[in-house]
């Protein structure tokens, strides 16, 4: 439910065309990555060569 309404998925799928037909240009922003071990973490220390690679190679 999304506001009092049934979502069926081809209305959301219609819902996202739509958006799609009139995209809007965001700033860019500037954020700082680390590289740590835990379960939160954005790149864990395993998975840093492998991430560091593929956008290198981008």
């Amino acid at each position: 439910m999304a506001g009092g309404r049934a979502i069926t998925p081809e209305g959301y799928i219609v819902g996202w065309l739509k958006e799609l037909e009139n995209p809007v240009e965001l700033d860019d922003y500037k954020f700082d990555l680390s590289v740590t071990d835990g379960w939160s973490v954005v790149i864990g220390s395993d998975d840093f060569a492998k991430v560091r690679l593929s956008s290198f190679y981008s």
